[in-house]
C-alpha cells in the first residue's frame, strides 16, 4: 500500500532559476521576470536579445538554456549550456545546471562528470555540495549523495534543504531508523516544511507507528491542504489502523484533487477489496495502472483480484508485463499464483531472488522472508522455514515503537479485569438490553488463525448470509458510550435503553449498506470477544461463533504469518502470543459464566475432519435450512466473503498437528497456552 514508503526526490526543495550577473542587467531581470510568471517564450525571447547585444556573456547562455529546459527542449537546452559552461568554465552553477539537462537527456556519464566539476570547482559552498548530491541520489550514487548532504549541512546547517536531503537518502538507501531521526530534526527545526511533515508521516507508517503517522500527515495537510500525497498516505495510516471509512474519506479527497492519481487509486482498490466490493476494487486497480503502467501496488492488487476470481493465469500474465521499481510488492503475489499451480520451485526462486535484489524495500524484505517462510513450511522444509521466520519476526518486531506488544498487553489485562468487574453476573442480570429485536448479526470471535475467515466462508456461501469480514463498529461502539458515560467499561453501569437502541441501529444501518436483505451477516472483527457482554445488550438475539484451535497450531500459524497494522503485534514475539492468549482465555471463559447469547464452539481440527457434519451444524445454529453450497465454498463466485484472499481450496487437514514439525521451538510454550486442557476438551 502506498503511503508506507516515500520516494527518492526528484529535484531540489529550493531550486530558483537564472544567474548572477548584470550584463544587460534589464534584459535579464525582464527574462527572469517573465520566467516567474510562466512566460518561458517571452522570457526567452528577452535572452536571446540580450546575447544578441553580448553573445559572450556566460549568464544570459545558462538562463536561456535553463528556459529551454523548462520547456523540454532538450538540445536546444544542451548546446545553451554547453556554451555557458565554455565562457565560464569556473561557474559551478552553470555545471550544474549542464548536469540536470544531460540527466534529461540520458546521457548520465557526461553528467556525473559535469557534477564532479561542480563539487570540486565550488568544495565550501553549500547549495552547490546539495545540489550536486540530489542530482547523483536520482543516479542511484547513494553513498556519494548522503557524503555531500552531510557536507553541505556542516558548510551552512541552516540549509534545511541539505537537512532533508539527508533523510531522503537514508530512506533511499532503507535505512528507516536513521531517516526517522533524520526527519524529526527537520520538523522539529522547521516546523512550516511541509514536506518534512509528509516523509515523517510516511516513515512513520512505514514503521508500523500510524497513530503518530497519522499526526504527522495531519501536520502536513495543515501546511498543504491540497496535497494529494498527504491525503492518500494520511488514507493509509487510518487503514491500517482500522478506520476504513475515514481511510476511503480521504483517498477520495485526494482524487478529488487528481482523479488519476495511481496511488490513490491503488490504495482504494486495497480497501474496497477488503471491504467487500470487488467489482469497484478491480475498476480501481485499472484505472491506477492505465495512469501508471509500472505501478506495483495496482498490478499486485489487480492479480489479487484476479486470483480471488479463479481466474490464476490471467493474474500471472499480468505480473509478467513490466513492474516497478520494488520487488517486495510484486513477488509475494507471483509466488502464491505459482503455489497453488503447483509450481513449488518456481515460487521459491521467485521469492529468494526478489530476497537478494539491491532495490528490496525494507518492509519488502520483512514480507518476503513470511511468504518463503509460508512456502517451505508447505514443502516441508520445516528447519529453513523456522529460519525464514524468525528472520521475519525479529525484522517486524524492529518496525514497531517501543515498548510494543508489551505496553498492549499491560492494556489488555488492565481492560479483561476491568470488563470482568464491569460485566459482572449480578450485571449481566440488571443491566438493560436495546429494544431492537435482530438476529441478523452473527460474530464469529477467536484468536487471529483460529479458523475465523473459514468459518464466515462457509457461512456466506449459503444464499442467505453475507460475510461483511472485520467491522470496526462495536468498537467504535464502545468508545462512543465512554463518551457519553464517563468511560468504558465503568460507564456500563449508566447505559440506558435509548442509547443501546441508538447504536444498534446505527450497526444494523451498517449491515444494510453491506448486506443489503441477507438474513445473517458476520462479522469477523477478531477483538468483539472482548465486547461479548456489549453485544449482548444491543442484541440479545445474536448468535456468537467462537473458533478455537489447537494453541501451538495456533502459534505456529501466527507466526508464519505477517500481520497488517500493530493491533496484532502481540504475534511477532512467541512469549507474548502466550500472555495474549492467556488473557484471552481467561475472558472468554467470564463470557461462558455470565453471557445470555448461545455460542458455539466450533473446533479448528473437527471441522476439516468432519467437513460437511460441522457445516451443516454451522448453518443451523445460526438458524437457517441447510443449503450444499456451503460445500462449495471455495470455488469462485460462491462466497460473499469480504475477506482478502478467499479460500480457494477444500478442507484439509494438513495443518492440523503441525506444531511437532517445529516441536523443539514450541514445545517450551505449552503449559502456558494451556495445551493439555484444550486436547482434552476436544479430544
Amino acid at each position: 500500500m502506498r503511503g508506507a514508503r516515500p520516494v527518492w526526490p526528484t529535484g531540489s526543495m529550493h531550486r530558483s532559476m537564472g544567474p548572477e550577473g548584470h550584463a544587460d542587467g534589464g534584459l535579464l531581470a525582464a527574462a527572469r521576470e517573465h520566467a516567474r510568471q510562466g512566460r518561458f517564450e517571452p522570457a526567452l525571447d528577452a535572452c536571446r536579445e540580450a546575447i544578441t547585444g553580448s553573445p559572450g556573456h556566460a549568464a544570459a547562455w545558462r538562463l536561456c538554456g535553463e528556459l529551454e529546459l523548462r520547456l523540454g527542449r532538450l538540445q536546444a537546452a544542451r548546446d545553451a549550456l554547453t556554451r555557458a559552461v565554455q565562457l565560464a568554465p569556473d561557474s559551478a552553477a552553470t555545471r550544474i545546471s549542464l548536469s540536470r539537462c544531460l540527466l534529461r537527456a540520458g546521457d548520465a556519464t557526461d553528467a556525473v562528470a559535469q557534477i564532479e566539476a561542480a563539487v570540486a570547482i565550488e568544495p565550501a559552498q553549500a547549495a552547490v555540495q546539495n545540489q550536486a548530491g540530489e542530482l547523483l541520489g536520482r543516479l542511484g550514487r547513494l553513498d556519494q549523495a548522503a557524503a555531500l548532504f552531510r557536507r553541505a549541512s556542516q558548510l551552512d546547517p541552516n540549509l534545511k534543504a541539505a537537512q532533508f536531503n539527508i533523510a531522503m537518502a537514508d530512506l533511499a538507501r532503507g535505512d528507516m531508523g536513521a531517516a526517522l531521526v533524520s526527519l524529526q530534526t527537520v520538523t522539529g527545526r522547521w516546523p512550516g516544511l511541509a514536506v518534512g511533515w509528509l516523509q515523517l508521516g510516511g516513515v512513520l507508517n512505514a514503521s508500523g507507528r500510524y497513530l503518530e503517522a497519522e499526526r504527522a500527515l495531519r501536520r502536513h495537510l495543515e501546511l498543504d491542504t491540497d496535497s494529494v500525497a498527504g491525503q492518500t498516505w494520511l488514507g493509509a495510516a487510518l487503514q491500517f489502523q482500522g478506520r476504513f471509512d475515514q481511510a476511503g474519506h480521504h483517498y477520495r479527497a485526494a482524487l478529488e484533487r487528481d482523479p488519476e492519481n495511481p496511488d490513490a487509486l491503488a490504495n482504494l482498490g486495497k480497501l474496497l477489496q477488503a471491504q467487500g466490493e470487488p467489482d469497484q476494487a478491480e475498476s480501481c486497480f485499472r484505472r491506477a495502472l492505465a495512469a501508471d503502467p509500472s505501478h506495483d501496488q495496482a498490478r499486485s492488487g489487480l492479480a489479487a483480484w484476479l486470483d480471488n476470481q479463479g481466474r490464476q493465469t490471467e493474474a500471472l500474465a499480468l505480473l509478467d508485463q513490466t513492474t516497478g521499481a520494488d520487488p517486495g510488492v510484486v513477488a509475494p503475489i507471483r509466488a502464491r499464483l505459482l503455489r497453488r499451480s503447483g509450481r513449488w520451485d518456481e515460487a521459491r526462486s521467485v521469492l529468494e531472488t526478489a530476497l537478494a535484489s539491491p532495490t528490496l524495500a525494507a518492509e519488502g524484505q520483512v514480507q518476503l522472508r513470511f511468504s518463503l517462510a509460508h512456502l517451505l513450511d508447505e514443502l516441508g522444509d520445516y528447519e529453513a522455514a523456522w529460519s525464514a521466520a524468525e528472520t521475519a519476526n525479529a525484522l517486524r518486531r524492529q518496525s514497531l515503537p517501543a515498548g510494543v506488544p508489551a505496553r498492549d498487553l499491560v492494556e489488555l489485562e488492565h481492560g479483561v479485569a476491568a470488563t470482568r468487574v464491569a460485566f459482572s453476573a449480578d450485571a449481566m442480570k440488571a443491566l438493560p438490553r436495546a429494544s431492537v429485536g435482530s438476529s441478523r448479526p452473527v460474530f464469529i470471535v477467536g484468536m487471529p488463525r483460529s479458523g475465523k475467515s473459514l468459518a464466515e466462508q462457509i457461512l456466506c456461501s449459503h444464499p442467505r448470509v453475507h460475510g461483511a469480514g472485520e467491522l470496526t463498529e462495536i468498537g467504535d461502539t464502545s468508545a462512543m458510550l465512554g463518551q457519553q458515560t464517563g468511560g468504558w467499561p465503568a460507564g456500563v453501569q449508566r447505559v440506558t435503553e435509548a442509547m443501546l437502541d441508538q447504536q444498534a441501529e446505527r450497526y444494523l444501518a451498517r449491515l444494510q449498506q453491506r448486506a443489503g436483505d441477507a438474513d445473517r451477516v458476520t462479522d469477523t472483527m477478531p477483538f468483539n470477544f472482548v465486547h461479548l457482554g456489549l453485544i449482548e445488550l444491543m442484541f440479545p438475539q445474536a448468535r456468537v461463533i467462537h473458533c478455537v484451535r489447537h494453541p501451538l497450531d495456533l502459534t505456529l500459524r501466527c507466526w508464519l504469518k505477517n500481520f497488517a497494522g500493530r493491533s496484532l503485534a502481540f504475534t511477532f514475539e512467541l512469549e507474548a502470543m502466550a500472555v495474549y492468549f492467556d488473557h484471552y482465555q481467561n475472558l472468554m471463559a467470564h463470557w461462558r459464566q455470565v453471557s445470555g447469547l448461545p455460542i458455539l464452539d466450533l473446533p479448528y481440527e473437527r471441522l476439516v475432519a468432519e467437513p460437511e457434519s460441522w457445516s451443516r451444524r454451522l448453518v443451523e445454529f445460526v438458524g437457517l435450512d441447510w443449503d450444499p453450497r456451503c460445500l462449495q465454498f471455495y470455488e469462485p463466485g460462491i462466497a460473499t466473503s469480504a475477506a482478502d484472499t478467499p479460500l480457494r481450496e477444500p478442507l484439509s487437514s494438513r495443518e492440523v498437528g503441525g506444531w511437532r514439525h517445529y516441536q523443539r521451538w514450541l514445545e517450551p510454550y505449552a503449559d502456558a497456552l494451556d495445551v493439555h486442557g484444550y486436547e482434552h476438551r476436544t479430544g
